[in-house]
């Protein structure tokens, strides 16, 4: 199930590896960034205020539970959503006006404690 606290951070994230796939949705300046990154790594470029920050800080909100405040979810929605995807598990957090939950799963779709 879902972790209530708002301050919870994703359990056994640190030993997970490598982030695979990001999706975010309204979260501060985005309103929907979806991408697989390979390997090697990614590099996120784009003009000043198109979003690249906002993109760091949530993958930061997803794994650290940094920046979950209702302030972050973006303007005009009732909710943000970021999932990471990592080498063995993926992250989900989904942020409201009550607060920050986050649920951790294997690939086999077991749900971390």
């Amino acid at each position: 199930m879902a972790r209530p606290k708002s301050s919870a951070v994703a359990p056994h994230v640190g030993a997970a590896g490598a982030i695979r796939y990001v999706s975010i949705s309204n979260y501060l300046g985005v309103d929907l960034f979806e991408a697989e990154l390979p390997a090697g790594g990614a590099v996120i470029a784009g003009r000043n205020g198109s979003g690249k920050s906002s993109v760091l800080k949530a993958v930061k909100a997803a794994l650290e539970a940094e920046g979950v405040s209702p302030e972050a979810i973006h303007v005009g929605t009732a909710k943000s959503e970021i999932r990471i995807d990592l080498t063995d598990v993926s992250v989900r957090r989904v942020i409201t006006e009550k607060g920050s939950t986050v649920k951790v799963t294997r690939p086999d779709g077991a749900i971390m404690p």
